[in-house]
């Protein structure tokens, strides 16, 4: 809506005025360091297929994966199950692990076959930047890792349970969804990470909401309205306080990538990130909670969206400002 009908608002639509107007942006004013390892070799013109191809590979290869090692004759010969049934456990029963593990090797592979028989790498490059690649994903990999430990420990010491005793009695089950979003979103952006967020909360909110909606007697098709809202509340709590974060290694990667400083980035997107979260839980979570039907609740989510932007948004394009502002 925002790029549509070419309006801004909040701290983006002064950096879109000064870009504008005085042609001066935040990469311009101030130096940003640039990583070795997101320098291409000089020389090389850079080509987006050299990108798409291995993507492409990773992604069909863990499907086929996934189908390869959850593949039992048992299944797909008894014509009692739909095809979805049987895609469904076929997928559940496959070794997601070693999908991804071949689907990436497969990926790095052709890539380095690429640039080294395209010649925009000798194979010695091209190999210390595939080493270079796994360094730069060893601290999400650490952070995983400390995610799903924190999560195990939490665990064992039962604090799924606390947390029922706790709230059991005095949380209504419909609040469940919009506190597990607010929750979400608060460890996101403490952790900067929405992987760990997801592997703290779901071993702790799942048997809460379990508990909660069993003991206020709800009947089964709200339970599992209310069941289904919270592990989407969990999703999309967790990337909202990840798109915040400036801590985040997307939001890091973002402001690198585009030589922007990091903190006006932060800035600049932050209203935006916040109005969807708003709208998100005021016309989307609650109601469903509620029982209003989500496939109501979307378009008038979408409409909220348009609003906002038509009667809070400027054309940056349309009035200058001063350029005096430290803050721009």
């Amino acid at each position: 809506f925002l790029i549509w009908k070419k309006r801004d608002f909040g701290p983006m639509f002064k950096a879109e005025q000064k870009a504008r107007f005085t042609k001066q942006t935040s990469h311009n004013s101030t130096e940003v360091k640039q990583e070795d390892e997101f320098t291409p070799k000089e020389g090389v013109k850079p080509r987006a297929i050299y990108a798409i191809i291995p993507i492409v590979i990773i992604v069909v290869g863990t499907l086929l994966g996934l189908l390869h090692t959850g593949y039992s004759a048992e299944i797909w010969t008894n014509d009692s199950l739909a095809f979805g049934r049987k895609l469904s456990a076929t997928i559940g029963n496959s070794d997601s692990y070693l999908a991804l593990l071949w689907a990436s090797f497969t990926g790095l592979v052709f890539a380095i076959a690429q640039s080294v028989f395209g010649k925009k790498l000798k194979l010695q490059e091209a190999v210390d930047a595939a080493i270079t690649g796994f360094k730069a994903m060893i601290p999400a990999v650490i952070i995983l890792l400390l995610a799903w430990s924190l999560a195990t420990v939490t665990e064992q010491m039962h604090t799924a349970d606390f947390l029922t005793q706790l709230l059991g009695d005095s949380l209504p089950p419909i609040a469940l969804p919009a506190i597990t979003f607010l929750l979400a979103a608060i460890v996101a952006f403490a952790t900067g990470s929405s992987w760990g967020t997801m592997a703290i909360l779901y071993p702790l909110i799942i048997p809460t909401c379990v508990h909660i909606g069993t003991s206020a007697g709800l009947d089964p098709a709200h339970l599992s309205a209310i069941f289904l809202n919270v592990i989407a509340s969990v999703l999309a709590g967790s990337v909202l306080g990840d798109h915040c974060s400036p801590i985040s290694d997307t939001t890091i990667l973002s402001s690198l990538a585009t030589q922007c400083e990091h903190i006006k980035h932060v800035r600049t997107q932050m209203p935006y990130a916040l109005t969807v979260g708003a709208v998100s839980i005021v016309i989307g979570i609650i109601p469903a909670a509620f029982g209003v039907n989500p496939w109501f609740l979307i378009p008038i989510g979408l409409v909220t969206l348009y609003l906002i932007v038509i009667y809070f948004g400027k054309f940056a394009e349309l009035k200058p400002i001063s350029t005096d502002d430290e803050n721009l």
